[in-house]
């Protein structure tokens, strides 16, 4: 019975460090969701595609209790969904093939995502409406990438040459907190951790859609993430009947998920441990 006892108050302890533990953002009021919009005349263009994706936020943002709203391509931190970023430094010879490239966690979002996440900037500035498709592209990485690549060389102005979405060279103009893609209790544990952010306003029309449309996941912070999302759905078919608004899950839940399984054997061991007292 002791040592049953003992082995669950550590799972407790333990449980309870991990449920204090800073992911890099702070998830409380995040929901997330998908939207997948068909093909249509709206999206045949560039600037019709672009100017489809900014009325989609301006109409999540009208939904009263939003209060701030971001396109999220690729990774979403502790969700399980990846991407990954293949690069290489402007000081290096081009790599012969991808194996001997460098591999970062890809994230392409929005200007408002710095908001709605709340992931710290460290250095220099994020993405702002201004940096467009006809303009230098740039991209912002985290701590973890600049302390690989960069060491105590300060990156801001360094220029690296991206794979994915689109073959560009892009400037780095900003550096932020690394955020938890694995979950609280094993992200440490990854080799992939660098991470990289590009914006949506950059994209090439191809990569933000084609003829079958686009699909794209969608973040907010909002006042009630847990009952916003049937006026958000209400809000998009308003502006388009066929798009397609689902699969809502608030940060708190991703955080429940990726706990799970601590969680369930912290109760098996707590039981056979009031039995066995």
């Amino acid at each position: 019975a002791l040592v049953l006892l003992a082995g669950a108050g550590l799972m407790i302890r333990s449980l309870m460090a991990l449920s204090r533990t800073d992911p890099g953002f702070q998830p409380r009021g995040i929901l997330t969701f998908s939207l997948a919009v068909p093909p249509s005349q709206a999206i045949s263009t560039d600037d019709g595609t672009r100017a489809y994706l900014r009325e989609v936020d301006h109409q999540i943002k009208s939904v009263p209790g939003v209060r701030a709203v971001s396109l999220s391509g690729a990774a979403i931190p502790l969700t399980g969904n990846d991407d990954e970023q293949l690069f290489w430094l402007s000081s290096e010879p081009k790599p012969a093939n991808a194996n001997d490239m460098h591999w970062s966690l890809l994230y392409i979002v929005e200007p408002d995502y710095l908001q709605t996440m709340r992931i710290p900037l460290l250095r220099g500035r994020w993405f702002t409406d201004a940096d467009r498709q006809d303009t230098p592209h740039v991209v912002v990485i985290d701590e973890d990438l600049a302390h690989q690549f960069f060491g105590n060389t300060d990156p801001i102005g360094k220029v690296i040459n991206l794979t994915n979405p689109d073959n560009v060279q892009a400037t780095v103009v900003g550096v932020v907190g690394h955020v938890m893609q694995w979950g609280l209790d094993n992200d440490a544990g990854f080799p992939l951790r660098a991470q990289s952010y590009t914006s949506f306003l950059q994209l090439s029309k191809d990569s933000l859609a084609s003829t079958s449309g686009f699909a794209t996941d969608i973040v907010i912070r909002a006042d009630n993430p847990d009952t916003v999302f049937p006026d958000i759905q209400s809000a998009l078919r308003r502006m388009n009947a066929q798009q397609v608004a689902y699969g809502p899950e608030t940060m708190d839940q991703f955080i429940a998920e990726s706990l799970a399984a601590r969680r369930f054997s912290m109760l098996l061991l707590g039981a056979f441990a009031a039995l066995a007292l």
